[in-house]
């Protein structure tokens, strides 16, 4: 999916909440088409259970106490 302005926050916490917690959520294209904050108050909440990433919204990230 490209990140256009329609895009930008596609994936929202209410996206997240309805996933099982058993699923992988695998984000290799772009971070802008998570809201903000999302998928760290998702996986916080255990829905999904665990991610795979390779994108952020700050980029590159070099802060070591980034929660991702």
């Amino acid at each position: 999916m490209r990140l256009k302005p329609d895009a930008q926050g596609f994936i929202t916490a209410a996206d997240f909440a309805q996933m099982h917690p058993g699923v992988l959520f695998v984000n290799t294209s772009r971070a802008g088409l998570i809201t903000p904050g999302a998928l760290l108050g998702a996986l916080n909440a255990g829905r999904p259970g665990r991610a795979a990433f390779d994108v952020f919204d700050t980029e590159p990230l070099t802060d070591p106490n980034d929660p991702l």
